[in-house]
Protein backbone atom coordinates (compact mmCIF):
# COMPACT_ATOMS: atom_id res chain seq x y z
CA UNK A 1 0.00 0.00 0.00
CA UNK A 2 3.04 2.23 0.63
CA UNK A 3 4.39 1.56 -2.42
CA UNK A 4 1.07 2.19 -4.63
CA UNK A 5 0.03 5.48 -2.67
CA UNK A 6 3.91 6.58 -3.32
CA UNK A 7 3.25 5.76 -7.44
CA UNK A 8 0.11 7.33 -7.05
CA UNK A 9 1.54 10.98 -5.48
CA UNK A 10 4.11 11.01 -7.83
CA UNK A 11 1.52 10.18 -10.69
CA UNK A 12 -0.59 13.50 -9.45
CA UNK A 13 2.19 15.72 -8.41
CA UNK A 14 2.87 16.53 -12.02
CA UNK A 15 -0.61 17.80 -12.42
CA UNK A 16 -0.58 19.70 -9.20
CA UNK A 17 2.71 21.66 -10.43
CA UNK A 18 1.34 22.79 -13.73
CA UNK A 19 -2.15 23.78 -12.10
CA UNK A 20 0.16 25.94 -9.53
CA UNK A 21 1.80 27.57 -12.40
CA UNK A 22 -0.60 28.58 -14.42
CA UNK A 23 -2.19 30.13 -11.19
CA UNK A 24 1.36 31.72 -10.59
CA UNK A 25 1.32 32.91 -14.21
CA UNK A 26 -2.31 34.42 -14.04
CA UNK A 27 -1.36 36.41 -10.80
CA UNK A 28 2.10 37.42 -11.83
CA UNK A 29 1.54 37.47 -15.47
CA UNK A 30 -0.23 39.77 -18.43
CA UNK A 31 -3.96 39.02 -16.50
CA UNK A 32 -3.54 40.97 -14.01
CA UNK A 33 -5.67 44.06 -14.63
CA UNK A 34 -4.95 47.74 -14.84
CA UNK A 35 -5.51 50.15 -11.70
CA UNK A 36 -8.81 52.46 -11.47
CA UNK A 37 -8.74 55.59 -14.50
CA UNK A 38 -8.53 58.72 -13.66
CA UNK A 39 -10.15 61.07 -15.80
CA UNK A 40 -7.80 63.85 -15.17
CA UNK A 41 -9.32 66.56 -17.99
CA UNK A 42 -13.26 67.25 -18.73
CA UNK A 43 -15.79 69.89 -18.33
CA UNK A 44 -18.35 70.18 -15.56
CA UNK A 45 -20.86 72.38 -17.42
CA UNK A 46 -21.49 72.45 -20.73
CA UNK A 47 -24.20 73.25 -23.52
CA UNK A 48 -26.32 71.03 -25.89
CA UNK A 49 -25.15 69.83 -29.52
CA UNK A 50 -21.47 71.05 -28.56
CA UNK A 51 -18.55 68.50 -28.62
CA UNK A 52 -16.62 67.91 -25.51
CA UNK A 53 -13.76 66.26 -24.82
CA UNK A 54 -13.00 63.87 -21.60
CA UNK A 55 -9.08 62.52 -21.47
CA UNK A 56 -8.15 59.54 -18.86
CA UNK A 57 -5.22 57.71 -17.88
CA UNK A 58 -4.52 54.23 -16.28
CA UNK A 59 -1.40 52.21 -15.14
CA UNK A 60 -0.83 48.56 -15.72
CA UNK A 61 1.02 47.42 -12.40
CA UNK A 62 2.62 44.83 -14.90
CA UNK A 63 3.79 48.13 -17.75
CA UNK A 64 1.40 46.25 -20.01
CA UNK A 65 0.25 48.37 -22.65
CA UNK A 66 -3.58 49.55 -21.97
CA UNK A 67 -6.56 50.53 -23.88
CA UNK A 68 -9.50 52.67 -22.06
CA UNK A 69 -13.08 53.60 -23.11
CA UNK A 70 -15.82 55.87 -21.76
CA UNK A 71 -19.36 55.54 -20.02
CA UNK A 72 -21.06 58.42 -20.87
CA UNK A 73 -23.71 58.36 -18.54
CA UNK A 74 -26.38 58.32 -21.04
CA UNK A 75 -26.44 54.80 -21.23
CA UNK A 76 -23.85 54.72 -23.99
CA UNK A 77 -20.45 53.48 -23.56
CA UNK A 78 -17.66 54.55 -26.29
CA UNK A 79 -15.45 51.66 -28.27
CA UNK A 80 -11.89 50.76 -26.81
CA UNK A 81 -9.47 53.65 -27.86
CA UNK A 82 -6.40 52.18 -29.48
CA UNK A 83 -3.60 50.77 -26.89
CA UNK A 84 -0.89 52.92 -25.45
CA UNK A 85 1.72 52.53 -23.56
CA UNK A 86 0.80 52.53 -19.67
CA UNK A 87 0.18 55.42 -18.00
CA UNK A 88 -0.63 57.39 -21.09
CA UNK A 89 -3.68 60.15 -21.76
CA UNK A 90 -6.85 58.94 -23.90
CA UNK A 91 -9.24 61.34 -25.10
CA UNK A 92 -12.47 61.02 -26.65
CA UNK A 93 -15.32 63.18 -27.34
CA UNK A 94 -19.26 63.40 -26.80
CA UNK A 95 -21.96 65.68 -27.66
CA UNK A 96 -24.96 65.46 -25.90
CA UNK A 97 -28.38 66.29 -26.92
CA UNK A 98 -30.63 67.02 -23.98
CA UNK A 99 -30.35 68.71 -20.96
CA UNK A 100 -29.07 67.38 -17.54
CA UNK A 101 -26.13 66.14 -15.52
CA UNK A 102 -24.18 63.27 -16.84
CA UNK A 103 -21.65 61.04 -14.81
CA UNK A 104 -18.98 60.15 -16.97
CA UNK A 105 -16.67 57.17 -16.03
CA UNK A 106 -13.50 55.02 -17.64
CA UNK A 107 -12.51 51.38 -17.75
CA UNK A 108 -9.44 50.55 -18.88
CA UNK A 109 -8.05 46.87 -20.43
CA UNK A 110 -4.96 45.09 -21.38
CA UNK A 111 -4.16 43.05 -24.09
CA UNK A 112 -5.02 40.35 -22.23
CA UNK A 113 -8.35 41.26 -21.84
CA UNK A 114 -7.59 42.11 -17.99
CA UNK A 115 -10.16 44.71 -17.27
CA UNK A 116 -9.97 47.38 -14.67
CA UNK A 117 -12.65 48.82 -12.41
CA UNK A 118 -14.68 51.98 -13.60
CA UNK A 119 -13.13 55.20 -12.55
CA UNK A 120 -14.88 57.81 -9.82
CA UNK A 121 -17.59 59.72 -12.42
CA UNK A 122 -16.77 62.61 -13.37
CA UNK A 123 -20.24 64.91 -13.46
CA UNK A 124 -20.72 67.31 -16.25
CA UNK A 125 -23.78 69.20 -16.51
CA UNK A 126 -25.41 70.28 -19.71
CA UNK A 127 -27.73 72.77 -20.04
CA UNK A 128 -29.57 74.54 -23.35
CA UNK A 129 -27.91 75.89 -26.20
CA UNK A 130 -27.04 79.57 -25.06
CA UNK A 131 -29.85 81.86 -25.98
CA UNK A 132 -33.00 79.95 -26.39
CA UNK A 133 -35.79 79.49 -23.96
CA UNK A 134 -35.92 76.97 -21.02
CA UNK A 135 -39.48 78.17 -19.75
CA UNK A 136 -42.02 81.03 -19.56
CA UNK A 137 -44.19 81.88 -17.34
CA UNK A 138 -47.33 83.63 -18.31
CA UNK A 139 -48.39 86.64 -16.39
CA UNK A 140 -51.51 87.54 -18.35
CA UNK A 141 -50.53 91.42 -17.49
CA UNK A 142 -47.02 93.55 -17.96
CA UNK A 143 -44.74 93.02 -15.77
CA UNK A 144 -42.98 96.12 -14.99
CA UNK A 145 -40.76 95.05 -12.19
CA UNK A 146 -37.28 93.11 -12.57
CA UNK A 147 -36.88 90.03 -10.74
CA UNK A 148 -34.72 88.55 -8.18
CA UNK A 149 -33.47 85.41 -7.36
CA UNK A 150 -33.33 84.16 -3.82
CA UNK A 151 -30.18 82.33 -2.38
CA UNK A 152 -31.68 79.11 -2.96
CA UNK A 153 -32.78 79.73 -6.52
CA UNK A 154 -36.20 81.23 -5.97
CA UNK A 155 -37.39 83.41 -8.72
CA UNK A 156 -39.61 86.41 -7.22
CA UNK A 157 -41.34 88.53 -9.73
CA UNK A 158 -44.31 90.74 -9.54
CA UNK A 159 -47.26 91.47 -11.46
CA UNK A 160 -48.60 94.78 -12.50
CA UNK A 161 -52.07 93.73 -10.99
CA UNK A 162 -50.43 93.11 -7.47
CA UNK A 163 -49.20 89.35 -7.26
CA UNK A 164 -45.58 88.46 -6.36
CA UNK A 165 -45.06 84.89 -7.99
CA UNK A 166 -42.75 83.09 -5.87
CA UNK A 167 -40.58 80.14 -9.06
CA UNK A 168 -38.91 77.46 -8.58
CA UNK A 169 -35.74 77.05 -10.88
CA UNK A 170 -37.77 74.84 -13.65
CA UNK A 171 -41.00 77.33 -13.38
CA UNK A 172 -43.22 75.49 -11.33
CA UNK A 173 -45.05 78.06 -9.19
CA UNK A 174 -44.12 77.92 -5.34
CA UNK A 175 -46.62 80.22 -4.25
CA UNK A 176 -48.49 83.71 -4.89
CA UNK A 177 -49.27 86.31 -2.79
CA UNK A 178 -52.08 89.24 -3.35
CA UNK A 179 -51.06 92.49 -2.82
CA UNK A 180 -52.83 95.81 -1.83
CA UNK A 181 -52.72 97.53 -5.03
CA UNK A 182 -50.56 98.51 -8.57
CA UNK A 183 -47.07 97.23 -8.51
CA UNK A 184 -44.30 99.30 -9.24
CA UNK A 185 -41.29 98.22 -7.23
CA UNK A 186 -39.30 95.41 -8.34
CA UNK A 187 -38.71 93.04 -5.37
CA UNK A 188 -35.76 92.58 -3.02
CA UNK A 189 -34.57 89.82 -1.05
CA UNK A 190 -33.05 90.18 2.03
CA UNK A 191 -30.26 87.88 3.95
CA UNK A 192 -32.79 85.97 5.66
CA UNK A 193 -34.78 85.44 2.85
CA UNK A 194 -37.64 88.17 3.29
CA UNK A 195 -38.76 89.53 0.36
CA UNK A 196 -39.47 93.66 0.03
CA UNK A 197 -41.58 95.34 -2.35
CA UNK A 198 -44.05 98.46 -2.35
CA UNK A 199 -47.47 99.02 -4.16
CA UNK A 200 -49.96 101.78 -4.46
CA UNK A 201 -54.08 101.57 -4.61
CA UNK A 202 -54.31 103.53 -8.01
CA UNK A 203 -51.68 104.81 -9.87
CA UNK A 204 -50.79 107.53 -7.89
CA UNK A 205 -52.69 106.87 -4.58
CA UNK A 206 -52.10 105.22 -1.33
CA UNK A 207 -49.19 103.55 -1.02
CA UNK A 208 -47.89 100.24 1.35
CA UNK A 209 -44.71 98.85 1.35
CA UNK A 210 -44.22 95.06 2.18
CA UNK A 211 -42.08 92.57 4.37
CA UNK A 212 -42.98 88.79 2.91
CA UNK A 213 -41.83 85.49 4.68
CA UNK A 214 -39.70 83.12 2.35
CA UNK A 215 -42.82 80.74 2.80
CA UNK A 216 -45.28 83.43 1.45
CA UNK A 217 -46.71 84.67 4.41
CA UNK A 218 -47.39 88.13 5.25
CA UNK A 219 -44.27 89.14 8.03
CA UNK A 220 -45.68 92.96 8.09
CA UNK A 221 -46.99 95.47 5.93
CA UNK A 222 -46.80 99.53 6.47
CA UNK A 223 -49.01 102.20 5.23
CA UNK A 224 -47.29 105.08 3.31
CA UNK A 225 -50.27 107.48 3.21
CA UNK A 226 -50.24 109.22 -0.33
CA UNK A 227 -46.15 108.09 -1.06
CA UNK A 228 -46.31 105.75 -3.52
CA UNK A 229 -43.46 103.08 -3.47
CA UNK A 230 -42.42 103.54 -7.27
CA UNK A 231 -38.68 102.11 -7.19
CA UNK A 232 -37.26 99.14 -5.89
CA UNK A 233 -35.70 98.97 -1.88
CA UNK A 234 -32.58 98.90 -0.84
CA UNK A 235 -31.11 96.71 2.09
CA UNK A 236 -28.39 97.23 4.59
CA UNK A 237 -25.52 94.90 5.90
CA UNK A 238 -27.81 95.62 9.49
CA UNK A 239 -30.89 95.15 7.94
CA UNK A 240 -32.61 98.21 7.27
CA UNK A 241 -34.50 99.07 4.31
CA UNK A 242 -34.77 101.97 2.27
CA UNK A 243 -37.69 102.70 0.14
CA UNK A 244 -37.92 105.46 -2.39
CA UNK A 245 -41.03 107.49 -2.95
CA UNK A 246 -42.99 109.66 -4.90
CA UNK A 247 -46.37 111.99 -3.95
CA UNK A 248 -48.96 112.80 -7.09
CA UNK A 249 -48.66 116.39 -5.85
CA UNK A 250 -44.31 116.65 -6.41
CA UNK A 251 -43.44 115.35 -3.43
CA UNK A 252 -41.21 112.45 -2.24
CA UNK A 253 -38.28 111.18 -0.69
CA UNK A 254 -36.86 107.95 1.14
CA UNK A 255 -37.84 106.50 4.56
CA UNK A 256 -35.42 103.81 6.16
CA UNK A 257 -37.40 100.94 8.16
CA UNK A 258 -35.76 98.45 10.55
CA UNK A 259 -36.23 94.33 9.87
CA UNK A 260 -39.57 94.95 12.14
CA UNK A 261 -41.23 97.59 10.10
CA UNK A 262 -41.02 100.57 12.42
CA UNK A 263 -40.18 103.79 10.77
CA UNK A 264 -36.28 104.70 11.60
CA UNK A 265 -36.55 108.37 9.88
CA UNK A 266 -37.68 109.88 6.60
CA UNK A 267 -35.90 112.39 4.31
CA UNK A 268 -37.96 114.62 2.14
CA UNK A 269 -37.18 116.17 -1.09
CA UNK A 270 -39.22 118.61 -2.98
CA UNK A 271 -40.10 116.14 -6.25
CA UNK A 272 -40.74 112.65 -6.76
CA UNK A 273 -37.91 110.01 -5.76
CA UNK A 274 -38.31 107.21 -8.49
CA UNK A 275 -34.44 105.70 -8.33
CA UNK A 276 -33.94 102.67 -6.09
CA UNK A 277 -31.58 103.79 -3.28
CA UNK A 278 -27.77 102.14 -3.15
CA UNK A 279 -25.99 101.71 0.13
CA UNK A 280 -22.43 101.90 0.00
CA UNK A 281 -19.66 100.38 2.03
CA UNK A 282 -19.74 103.00 4.50
CA UNK A 283 -23.59 102.83 4.85
CA UNK A 284 -24.35 106.16 3.21
CA UNK A 285 -27.47 106.28 0.85
CA UNK A 286 -27.64 107.23 -2.26
CA UNK A 287 -30.12 108.48 -4.75
CA UNK A 288 -31.38 110.39 -7.26
CA UNK A 289 -34.33 112.59 -7.30
CA UNK A 290 -36.51 114.60 -10.13
CA UNK A 291 -35.60 117.56 -8.89
CA UNK A 292 -32.35 117.60 -10.56
CA UNK A 293 -30.04 116.15 -7.78
CA UNK A 294 -28.22 113.20 -6.62
CA UNK A 295 -28.21 112.61 -3.25
CA UNK A 296 -25.87 111.06 -0.34
CA UNK A 297 -27.27 111.17 3.59
CA UNK A 298 -25.57 109.32 5.94
CA UNK A 299 -27.20 105.95 7.59
CA UNK A 300 -29.07 107.69 10.06
CA UNK A 301 -30.54 110.13 7.38
CA UNK A 302 -28.84 113.34 7.98
CA UNK A 303 -27.42 115.12 4.67
CA UNK A 304 -24.31 114.41 3.39
CA UNK A 305 -24.46 116.22 0.12
CA UNK A 306 -26.08 116.47 -2.51
CA UNK A 307 -24.55 116.59 -6.21
CA UNK A 308 -26.34 118.30 -9.69
CA UNK A 309 -27.30 115.83 -12.22
CA UNK A 310 -29.84 117.01 -14.38
CA UNK A 311 -33.40 115.65 -14.20
CA UNK A 312 -33.38 112.40 -13.14
CA UNK A 313 -36.00 109.76 -13.77
CA UNK A 314 -35.85 105.95 -12.72
CA UNK A 315 -32.47 105.36 -13.01
CA UNK A 316 -30.67 104.38 -9.64
CA UNK A 317 -27.16 104.78 -8.66
CA UNK A 318 -24.20 102.06 -9.23
CA UNK A 319 -21.18 102.70 -7.10
CA UNK A 320 -17.76 101.64 -7.79
CA UNK A 321 -14.69 99.77 -5.90
CA UNK A 322 -13.20 103.51 -5.53
CA UNK A 323 -16.88 105.38 -3.94
CA UNK A 324 -17.37 107.07 -7.65
CA UNK A 325 -21.29 106.80 -8.07
CA UNK A 326 -22.77 106.74 -11.43
CA UNK A 327 -26.15 107.96 -12.42
CA UNK A 328 -28.40 108.36 -15.57
CA UNK A 329 -30.34 111.32 -16.09
CA UNK A 330 -33.13 112.49 -17.95
CA UNK A 331 -30.74 115.17 -19.65
CA UNK A 332 -29.38 112.31 -22.01
CA UNK A 333 -25.72 112.19 -19.53
CA UNK A 334 -24.47 109.61 -17.53
CA UNK A 335 -22.83 110.96 -14.92
CA UNK A 336 -20.09 110.64 -12.38
CA UNK A 337 -19.64 112.12 -8.97
CA UNK A 338 -16.92 111.12 -6.78
CA UNK A 339 -17.35 110.39 -3.33
CA UNK A 340 -17.11 114.11 -1.39
CA UNK A 341 -20.16 114.61 -4.05
CA UNK A 342 -18.33 116.96 -6.83
CA UNK A 343 -18.78 116.14 -10.35
CA UNK A 344 -16.08 113.95 -12.07
CA UNK A 345 -17.30 113.70 -15.07
CA UNK A 346 -20.52 113.82 -17.56
CA UNK A 347 -21.33 111.50 -21.20
CA UNK A 348 -23.68 112.84 -23.32
CA UNK A 349 -25.76 110.20 -25.26
CA UNK A 350 -28.34 110.44 -28.08
CA UNK A 351 -31.43 109.91 -25.64
CA UNK A 352 -32.73 109.47 -22.32
CA UNK A 353 -30.39 108.07 -19.87
CA UNK A 354 -33.46 105.94 -17.99
CA UNK A 355 -31.37 102.67 -17.60
CA UNK A 356 -29.64 101.82 -14.53
CA UNK A 357 -25.85 101.49 -15.04
CA UNK A 358 -23.65 98.62 -14.83
CA UNK A 359 -20.11 98.29 -13.67
CA UNK A 360 -17.88 95.77 -15.18
CA UNK A 361 -14.20 94.03 -13.72
CA UNK A 362 -12.23 96.64 -15.49
CA UNK A 363 -14.22 99.67 -14.32
CA UNK A 364 -16.05 100.45 -17.36
CA UNK A 365 -19.81 101.64 -17.50
CA UNK A 366 -22.70 100.29 -18.89
CA UNK A 367 -25.65 102.20 -19.65
CA UNK A 368 -28.98 102.21 -21.84
CA UNK A 369 -30.08 105.29 -23.95
CA UNK A 370 -33.45 106.21 -25.42
CA UNK A 371 -31.30 105.88 -28.41
CA UNK A 372 -31.47 102.72 -28.82
CA UNK A 373 -27.95 102.08 -28.11
CA UNK A 374 -25.83 100.19 -25.03
CA UNK A 375 -23.08 102.56 -24.23
CA UNK A 376 -19.70 101.05 -23.06
CA UNK A 377 -17.93 104.06 -21.04
CA UNK A 378 -14.34 104.02 -19.59
CA UNK A 379 -14.02 104.92 -15.85
CA UNK A 380 -12.15 108.50 -17.26
CA UNK A 381 -15.70 109.63 -19.26
CA UNK A 382 -14.21 108.41 -22.35
CA UNK A 383 -16.68 105.97 -24.95
CA UNK A 384 -15.34 102.71 -25.79
CA UNK A 385 -18.36 101.34 -28.02
CA UNK A 386 -21.87 101.46 -28.04
CA UNK A 387 -23.97 99.23 -29.82
CA UNK A 388 -27.37 99.84 -31.76
CA UNK A 389 -30.27 97.56 -30.23
CA UNK A 390 -33.70 97.78 -32.16
CA UNK A 391 -35.82 99.56 -29.34
CA UNK A 392 -35.48 102.27 -26.59
CA UNK A 393 -33.01 100.93 -24.53
CA UNK A 394 -34.54 101.30 -20.60
CA UNK A 395 -33.46 98.29 -18.93
CA UNK A 396 -30.28 97.91 -16.77
CA UNK A 397 -27.19 95.91 -18.31
CA UNK A 398 -26.04 92.95 -16.37
CA UNK A 399 -22.54 92.06 -16.71
CA UNK A 400 -21.44 88.01 -16.54
CA UNK A 401 -18.32 86.70 -15.35
CA UNK A 402 -16.74 86.46 -19.06
CA UNK A 403 -17.27 90.37 -19.17
CA UNK A 404 -20.01 89.92 -22.14
CA UNK A 405 -23.30 91.97 -21.16
CA UNK A 406 -26.84 91.44 -21.29
CA UNK A 407 -29.22 93.95 -21.62
CA UNK A 408 -33.34 93.92 -22.73
CA UNK A 409 -34.85 96.07 -25.26
CA UNK A 410 -36.57 94.42 -28.39
CA UNK A 411 -35.46 90.91 -26.72
CA UNK A 412 -32.53 90.17 -24.83
CA UNK A 413 -29.37 90.90 -26.17
CA UNK A 414 -25.59 89.21 -24.99
CA UNK A 415 -23.13 91.91 -26.33
CA UNK A 416 -19.31 90.79 -26.27
CA UNK A 417 -16.60 92.54 -23.91
CA UNK A 418 -15.42 94.45 -27.41
CA UNK A 419 -19.14 95.59 -28.60
CA UNK A 420 -20.14 92.69 -30.74
CA UNK A 421 -23.52 90.61 -31.01
CA UNK A 422 -23.14 87.25 -29.49
CA UNK A 423 -26.70 85.93 -29.46
CA UNK A 424 -30.09 87.53 -29.10
CA UNK A 425 -32.69 86.41 -28.12
CA UNK A 426 -35.84 87.75 -29.85
CA UNK A 427 -39.64 86.27 -28.55
CA UNK A 428 -39.68 89.33 -26.30
CA UNK A 429 -39.66 92.96 -25.37
CA UNK A 430 -39.31 94.67 -22.33
CA UNK A 431 -37.72 97.33 -19.83
CA UNK A 432 -37.05 94.87 -17.16
CA UNK A 433 -33.34 94.51 -16.25
CA UNK A 434 -32.00 90.86 -16.52
CA UNK A 435 -30.87 88.85 -13.44
CA UNK A 436 -28.63 85.76 -13.60
CA UNK A 437 -28.30 82.37 -11.56
CA UNK A 438 -26.04 80.50 -10.24
CA UNK A 439 -26.64 78.01 -13.34
CA UNK A 440 -26.55 80.75 -15.45
CA UNK A 441 -30.00 81.00 -16.48
CA UNK A 442 -31.25 84.60 -17.07
CA UNK A 443 -34.50 85.73 -16.34
CA UNK A 444 -35.78 88.99 -17.63
CA UNK A 445 -39.76 90.37 -17.90
CA UNK A 446 -41.39 90.69 -21.78
CA UNK A 447 -44.13 90.29 -23.45
CA UNK A 448 -46.43 89.78 -19.94
CA UNK A 449 -43.89 86.55 -19.57
CA UNK A 450 -41.14 85.95 -17.16
CA UNK A 451 -38.57 84.48 -19.69
CA UNK A 452 -35.84 81.68 -18.62
CA UNK A 453 -33.02 81.78 -21.02
CA UNK A 454 -30.13 79.28 -21.48
CA UNK A 455 -27.06 81.53 -20.46
CA UNK A 456 -23.42 80.66 -20.68
CA UNK A 457 -21.94 82.64 -18.05
CA UNK A 458 -22.39 83.30 -14.80
CA UNK A 459 -22.43 87.25 -12.98
CA UNK A 460 -19.44 89.13 -12.67
CA UNK A 461 -17.75 89.49 -9.20
CA UNK A 462 -17.65 93.39 -9.50
CA UNK A 463 -19.42 96.43 -7.03
CA UNK A 464 -21.81 96.97 -9.81
CA UNK A 465 -22.75 94.20 -12.52
CA UNK A 466 -26.52 94.57 -12.46
CA UNK A 467 -29.61 96.59 -11.09
CA UNK A 468 -29.90 96.09 -7.56
CA UNK A 469 -25.86 95.15 -7.33
CA UNK A 470 -26.41 91.39 -6.97
CA UNK A 471 -29.32 89.27 -7.91
CA UNK A 472 -31.44 89.34 -4.66
CA UNK A 473 -31.50 92.98 -5.90
CA UNK A 474 -30.08 94.05 -2.42
CA UNK A 475 -29.15 97.59 -3.55
CA UNK A 476 -25.91 97.38 -1.61
CA UNK A 477 -22.37 97.56 -3.45
CA UNK A 478 -20.40 94.24 -3.27
CA UNK A 479 -17.20 93.51 -1.87
CA UNK A 480 -15.57 91.34 -4.79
Amino acid sequence: MKVRGTRAALRVLPVLMLVAGMTLSMLCGRHIPPDRPVIVAGPVEGSINVNYAFTATAVSPEGDSIAIRFDWGDGDTSDWSGYVASGEEVTMSRTWADTGTYHVKAQARTPAAAESDWSEPHPVTITGEPGTIKWRYETGVNVISSPAIGDDGTVYVGTWDGTLVALRPDGSVIWQFELNGFLFSPPGVGDDGTIYLGTSRSRFGSGYFYAINPDGTLRWRVYQGDELPCAGPAIAADGTVYVAGAIESGGGGVRAYDPDGNLRWRYEVGDWVCSSPAVGVDGAVYFGSSDSFLYALHPDGNLKWRAGTGYNGPSSPAIAADGTVYIGSGDGHLYAINPDGTRRWRYRTDGFVYSSPSIGADGTIYVGSSDRCLYAISPDGTLRWRYRTGHDCYSSPAVRADGAVYVVSDGLYAVTPDGELKWRYADASGTSSPAIAEDGTVYFEGSEKLHAIYGDSLLANTPWPKYGADSRNTGRVRRP
